[in-house]
């Protein structure tokens, strides 16, 4: 990343003017009278960009597939999708069709926005239709929320009536919470690359971003375990392994997890606190049932299914704890943020 050094000089009395790289002010073509925008960015730097972005070159992205590399052709198409390309397209020479086809279909599952622009023999060119800024990360985080927490209560529900349909459901739903995880991650790489501004994103303070990536990927996690016990229930005697305090353990994770989410939502530093105690009682009971279902029988799957809503407890207890670190980052920049001087005493000193 090219860096400029500029002296800082003063015209009338208020007047504060940094001359632009000619290079830089070249490759987008600007002029004598050409307007660029400034943001203030979280750390108080200022983000200089022309008002008519043009599109970079490395927003078109070629894969090309043989049979040496078609086991990596989803991880390829879903990398360069966090990755904010624009265009994807797939070359291959080879293999069968119809093998390609199916794997870009489940990149398409998994990706949102994620279409086919055009296909002939041997190419298949994908594009995002969805842009960065008509679903910001925020948006993105309470449609993941959501709908995990109506697959954890469907769960609850499912484990009681036995009904396979709703176990069905639970499962299909996880689809929808990956896209909206994907989504996420590429705004928020799109923006350290400087493709969206912080505003865009809904971010405030560039070192959240950190703590938002753990609470995205605590989010998913919890929908993925949701989906191991539905599937364990589905192929399996539901009165075989589901126990009274089994039950109540799932009901104590899904009500940990709906504080934790909610904390997030609201950014409320108490509520994460309140989950963080939940869960501390939480290992107790869970380690207590662990306890009781060990001494009476070895059931391999209702050992399962209470792994998973370990899982589920402790996936919670890191996003309350990311949104503790969020809430104390944004505090920290607030507080150690100059204030500015007012024109008279900046140019005098």
């Amino acid at each position: 990343m090219a860096t400029y050094r500029r002296k800082v000089q003063v015209t009338g009395r208020s007047t504060f003017i940094v001359s632009l790289p000619k290079e830089w002010a070249q490759s987008w073509n600007l002029h004598p009278g050409s307007e660029v925008e400034l943001e203030r960015l979280p750390d108080g730097s200022l983000l200089v960009k022309p008002l008519a972005r043009r599109k970079k070159g490395k927003a078109v992205k070629t894969i090309r597939v043989t049979s040496e590399n078609l086991d990596l052709l989803l991880t390829e198409i879903l990398s360069a999708y966090l990755a904010g390309y624009d265009r994807m397209i797939v070359e291959y020479d080879g293999v069968d069709i119809h093998v390609v086809n199916g794997i870009i279909e489940e990149a398409r599952k998994r990706a949102l926005g994620l279409e086919i622009l055009e296909e002939q023999y041997g190419r298949i060119e994908l594009c995002t239709i969805t842009g960065p800024p008509t679903i910001s990360v925020d948006r993105a985080f309470n449609r993941m929320i959501s709908i995990t927490r109506s697959m954890l209560e469907n769960l609850a529900q499912a484990i009681i009536t036995g009904d396979e349909a709703l176990l069905d459901s639970i499962i299909e739903r996880d689809t929808v919470v990956d896209k909206f995880f994907l989504l996420i991650m590429r705004e928020l790489s799109m923006l350290l690359q400087g493709e969206l501004t912080p505003k865009e994103a809904g971010i405030e303070t560039l070192p959240e971003i950190l703590y938002k990536v753990i609470s995205a990927k605590s989010i998913e996690r919890v929908a993925d375990h949701a989906v191991l016990i539905a599937q364990i229930l589905k192929t399996t005697r539901r009165d075989a392994v589901i126990t009274d305090d089994l039950v109540e353990l799932l009901e104590d994770a899904r009500r940990l997890f709906n504080k934790a989410s909610t904390s997030l939502q609201l950014l409320d530093k108490q509520k994460a606190m309140e989950a963080l105690r939940q869960a501390l009682t939480f290992r107790e009971k869970e380690e207590n049932a662990r306890n009781s279902i060990t001494i009476t029988s070895y059931l391999p799957d209702t050992t399962a299914i209470l792994d998973s809503i370990r899982r589920i407890a402790a996936y919670s207890r890191d996003l309350s704890e990311a949104v503790i670190s969020i809430v104390e980052v944004r505090a920290f920049a607030t507080k150690t943020k100059r204030k500015p001087q007012s024109n008279d005493d900046a140019v005098a000193s």
